[in-house]
């Protein structure tokens, strides 16, 4: 801040109410999504769950929520052990099950929280879990706003804490309802560059010793809530800027006359607390996941997520819609001021808050290399080691996040920071120029200079706060009473205790934790095999093969196909057990001794496989949102083994793998009335398939519409 503090206590009241608002209205943008906005009263009803929470926005939400029920009641995250050690989860990809090993943190912190919020306040477990995202938000922008108080003053840290916290891109992933871990881990984000730009601004030893600590725990913290191989990545960023704020001071000090020798221990203290920095944390990787460590670093740092082929099998990362690589900036000149994250094409300019928000940054930027050359440049009373400081740990992690969201739309919520905090330094230099340049004894000029300030603040913060309360107003939870309904069926009529769901990918989260049942496959199950039998099964035009396409997988998953794999390739693996699933047993074993060479006895244990003997209840959940997904059940089932075809870039659930519109547009008409002689199209809108299929629920709650058809 300018000048001398007169009435400190006015300052501090000032900067506590400015901090306020920010986390007010990182809340406020986000209230929408608390309750389906402007929804009709059916809708809202349908969009509600019996204890009147609204259902959750996300999928992986009930992941998180069945690993904390897990946790609580058996203190492992799957619902069995193996091996007397292993959390094996058995609900998802049944009937092989996959490892429950998740990042523990969100679980951890929920537990600890619920205690406290139940003890005191009464607060249920369901409740605490919808709001927790939108609370993680608040503290990013509390944090932010310290971050930025840091920097430039109560101006940027307003800024800083607005722009961050709200960014649309982030809002997006942390709207009420929306359990995942982008709150948290963006909290930690900020958290870290705060630590490390204290630490290396400290200037006492002891400061800096606590203070690198502090980054060393945040950054083990961000471990528990993250993929390791990202969370190495941002820490790597970070402690690659500190070391160039070091090489800088050094190579700045020497140019000036001292001899290099002095200018590195100038720097020396500095030098060794960040080269102790990495030396921990590469331990502490090698500790905690093995030495596999450096490779998913590595792969991590080279940012390659192969969303393509992998030798002549399919990558489910091509429908994750998160790893979509969006473009730099959108077409149309509005969506430049003011984005819309919720549709398919959206932009990183949108994801940060429109281009005035970039613009601010831009001059945030400038004015920490003007002020890191020579303070008088700025006319502001900036550090110049402090802005060497942001410039080299912010610039770093500026280059970086531009290149990671460049890759994958997710990663647009961590260039948040870096944006926001320079939009904020940005505004700060304006607001201080404007104080500067206006006489401040003069009361009008005062007023003046303060409605200029509030100016310039508004246009900055108005675009992000414009875009994300659209976001959360159109944000919808993904599951409805006609789904919830389906599952209790399920749950108090299926004869076995293992009867499996079958859906598509998507919605078994949710279908295992309603249901308490196994499903096929969920949304952590990124299996290409399962993905090409299962998307088979729902576009046969024979409703027999589909039958016997899904007793096979629950019965028996992806072994007969796996057991081949070793014999022929690929193409002919599969084509093998299409053909095999309709034939006869003594007629399955000549075809897999003639088509994959096997010897009789092996012929013998796979046809076991493909035509299971012991009986298994299925149960298929279909749904209108499922139509939504036709084109990539199409890609899926028509999967060309060469590995010659060009992989489609992840789109949103409503287009086809090649990116048509499945509602909007005529070729997606086309291609919907293309598949309507599959079972999926017959089962879900004409409503029956004889004898193949029995229909044991059906319902339509006005959002969704949900018919569960029994398999013997």
């Amino acid at each position: 801040m300018a000048g001398k503090i007169k009435h400190p206590a006015v300052l501090v009241f000032c900067l506590c109410v400015a901090a306020c608002v920010a986390a007010l209205l990182s809340v406020v943008v986000r209230l929408p999504s608390a309750e389906p906005y402007g929804a009709s009263n059916k809708e809202r009803t349908a969009y509600t769950t019996d204890t009147g929470t609204p259902y959750f926005t996300d999928q992986d939400s009930y992941y998180h929520v069945r690993l904390v029920q897990n946790h609580m009641t058996s203190g492992v995250f799957g619902d069995t052990v193996v091996d007397g050690q292993t959390s094996w989860d058995t609900k998802s990809f049944w009937p092989e099950g996959r490892s429950a090993a998740y990042p523990p943190g969100i679980v951890w912190l929920t537990e600890a929280a619920w205690g406290v919020l139940h003890a005191y306040a009464g607060v249920s477990l369901e409740r605490m879990e919808f709001c927790i995202p939108v609370l993680a938000s608040s503290l990013v922008a509390l944090v932010g706003f310290v971050l930025g108080m840091r920097v430039n003053g109560g101006v940027c840290g307003l800024v800083v804490g607005v722009l961050v916290s709200c960014a649309p891109g982030f809002v997006l992933r942390s709207v009420f309802g929306r359990y995942d871990t982008d709150a948290l881990i963006v909290l930690l984000d900020v958290l870290l560059v705060l630590m490390l730009t204290e630490a290396l601004r400290a200037q006492t030893l002891r400061k800096k010793a606590l203070l690198f600590g502090g980054f060393l725990f945040v950054a083990w913290t961000y471990g528990l809530c993250w993929t390791p191989q990202n969370v190495a990545l941002y820490v790597a960023m970070l402690l690659v800027g500190a070391l160039l704020y070091v090489l800088l001071v050094a190579w700045n000090r020497r140019t000036k006359g001292l001899g290099a020798i002095d200018a590195v221990t100038t720097s020396g203290v500095n030098l060794a607390l960040v080269v102790l920095c990495v030396i921990v944390a590469v331990v502490a990787g090698f500790v905690v996941y093995g030495p596999h460590f450096v490779s998913q670093a590595v792969r991590a740092v080279a940012g390659t997520v192969d969303l393509g082929a992998s030798s002549a099998m399919p990558s489910m990362f091509t429908s994750v819609s998160e790893l979509r690589a969006p473009a730099l900036s959108p077409e149309v000149g509005l969506r430049w001021l003011v984005g819309d994250m919720l549709r398919s094409d959206a932009t990183i300019l949108e994801g940060l808050g429109g281009v005035v928000v970039c613009l601010f940054a831009a001059v945030g930027l400038l004015a920490l290399v003007s002020c890191a050359r020579d303070r008088k440049a700025t006319n502001t009373p900036l550090d110049p080691n402090a802005c060497r400081i942001y410039l080299c740990v912010i610039g770093v992690q500026l280059v970086g996040g531009c290149y990671l969201s460049l890759r994958g739309i997710r990663f647009i919520e961590h260039l948040a920071v870096p944006v926001g905090v320079l939009a904020g330094v940005g505004v700060g230099w304006a607001a201080q120029l404007i104080r500067a340049h206006l006489h401040p004894k003069d009361h009008v000029c005062r007023v003046l200079a303060g409605a200029l300030c509030t100016v310039v603040c508004t246009m900055a913060i108005a675009p992000s706060l414009l875009g994300s309360y659209a976001i959360s107003a159109r944000t919808r939870p993904s599951a409805s009473d006609a789904h919830a309904h389906a599952m209790q069926w399920v749950r108090n009529h299926a004869l076995d205790a293992n009867a499996v769901v079958v859906t598509w990918w998507d919605m078994g989260y949710f279908y295992e934790f309603e249901s308490g049942h196994p499903c096929l496959w969920d949304g952590g199950t990124l299996n290409g095999t399962r993905a090409m039998l299962l998307a088979k099964a729902l576009v046969a035009q024979d409703p027999q093969f589909s039958v016997a396409m899904l007793r096979m997988l629950s019965a028996s998953g992806n072994r007969a196909v796996d057991r081949l794999m070793g014999h022929v390739d690929a193409s002919m693996v599969f084509s093998a057990v299409c053909d095999a699933l309709l034939l006869g047993e003594d007629e399955t074993r000549s075809l897999l001794v003639e088509r994959c060479g096997l010897t009789r006895d092996e012929a013998s244990e796979v046809e076991l496989l493909v035509h299971p003997r012991a009986s298994q209840e299925v149960y298929l959940v279909l749904s209108n949102e499922m139509l939504l997904r036709l084109g990539w059940y199409e890609y899926y089932a028509d999967w060309d083994f060469s590995g010659e075809a060009t992989p489609p870039r992840a789109t949103a659930f409503n287009k086809a793998w090649d990116g048509t519109p499945l509602q909007d547009s005529d070729e997606g008409k086309e291609l919907l009335q293309r598949r309507s002689g599959e079972t999926m199209w017959r089962l879900l809108v004409d409503g029956k398939v004889d004898g193949a299929f029995a229909r044991v629920f059906d319902e339509d709650d006005g959002v969704s519409h949900v018919r569960v058809w029994r398999i013997a």
